[in-house]
């Protein structure tokens, strides 16, 4: 039998190193559905087999996302946008969201979009370089949240704040 490895999901060190292979592969041989511990929380379940992963997903009575999405969030801040953000909402709210969001974002619209993102792109980059030292996924996940604050013409001002506001 493989010997237990050091479980700790909470550590970003093994995903940083991309380290974390050996661990999922222990967990999906010997413990597919594993209650990890929290030093100051309730704990929570990893799931590790596409098909339970599967199963959790297409079961939203039971397993919703309306309650939030990470661990540590807000009570009341899910509770506001709860069945109104496609990460916060099941079926038939989440297939409703998707679908008008899919008509914004469908490939009719990717010639108006492309220019848009590339302006962001070049900005982000361009702050970067202005940087001594940079964290890549820092830099990397205002892309997404600068494209939805400039599509919904807010001001510039306030992209950064919103970015924080929405992780």
């Amino acid at each position: 039998m493989t010997a237990e490895p050091r479980i700790d999901l909470l550590d970003p060190g093994i995903f940083a190193q991309n380290a974390f292979w050996p661990v999922l592969a222990w967990l999906r041989a010997h413990a597919p559905v594993y209650r990890h511990a929290e030093p100051d929380g309730p704990g929570f379940w990893a799931l590790t087999r596409y098909e339970d992963i599967v199963a959790v997903y297409a079961d939203g009575e039971v397993f919703s996302s309306r309650y939030g999405m990470r661990l540590g969030s807000d009570a009341e801040a899910v509770a506001a946008v709860s069945q109104r953000m496609l990460i916060v909402s099941d079926a038939p709210h989440h297939t409703d969201l998707k679908r008008a969001l899919g008509k914004a974002f469908g490939r009719a619209e990717m010639s108006r979009l492309e220019p848009l993102v590339r302006s962001v792109v070049r900005e982000v980059l361009r702050d970067a370089l202005d940087e001594a030292e940079i964290d890549f996924v820092d830099m990397a996940k205002k892309v997404p949240n600068y494209v939805i604050c400039m599509l919904m013409n807010l001001p510039r001002q306030d992209w950064d704040w919103i970015g924080a506001m929405t992780i």
